[in-house]
């Protein structure tokens, strides 16, 4: 028996029933959608996830047993599907980010296209909302950010080399990493 299938067991017994499993030679099926979005009917949700795993387990003599597990790793019982993107909810940024959980390297533009800093990550969303915190020294420019780009790379090693190299060569206005930035005013070129 595959750990995927053991593990879909466990999760579907405790999401349901909250104890010790009460099936334990239960049947499971899994699919992984390719554009599938869902949100919870327990409660009043403001946000549609991106589905990345549908589990149903086959118990004998019962209804039964779905679970969803969503791209930022809610598990939902009760939900509603669509492979359209809802318009009268909010999208879950951690589900629309969850393909930039891979070392990337992003650039940060202004409204004039001008290049304000040049970054490396393994979780982009991550990175990203720490540039945008309160207090954070990135909020300087940060704020006047227009477009992202993201380049996906397949190690962080890789990665950060790419950092360096676009820093030397495009000279973003706000990195410190590798030379020290001169002053000026966001949306002026440099």
């Amino acid at each position: 028996m595959s750990a995927a299938v053991e593990m879909a067991r466990y999760n579907l017994n405790y999401v349901y029933h909250r104890g010790p499993l009460r099936f334990p030679d239960v049947a499971v099926t899994s699919a992984r959608p390719k554009a599938c979005w869902a949100f919870a009917t327990t409660r009043t949700t403001r946000h549609f996830h991106r589905v990345d795993t549908a589990w149903v387990a086959w118990p004998p003599d019962a209804t039964p047993l779905t679970l969803l597990v969503t791209r930022c790793g809610k598990a939902l019982r009760r939900f509603s599907t669509s492979q359209v993107e809802p318009e009268h909810l909010e999208l879950c940024d951690d589900c629309i980010f969850a393909d930039y959980r891979v070392p990337v390297v992003y650039r940060c533009f202004d409204a004039a296209g001008v290049l304000l800093y040049v970054g490396s990550s393994a979780d982009f969303l991550a990175r990203l909302r720490a540039h945008a915190a309160p207090g954070s020294t990135s909020a300087v420019w940060c704020q006047h950010a227009a477009r992202w780009t993201v380049e996906i790379f397949d190690d962080l090693e890789g990665a950060t080399k790419a950092e360096d190299v676009a820093i030397r060569v495009e000279l973003p206005l706000f990195n410190v990493k590798g030379r020290r930035p001169e002053s000026h005013s966001v949306g002026e070129a440099a």
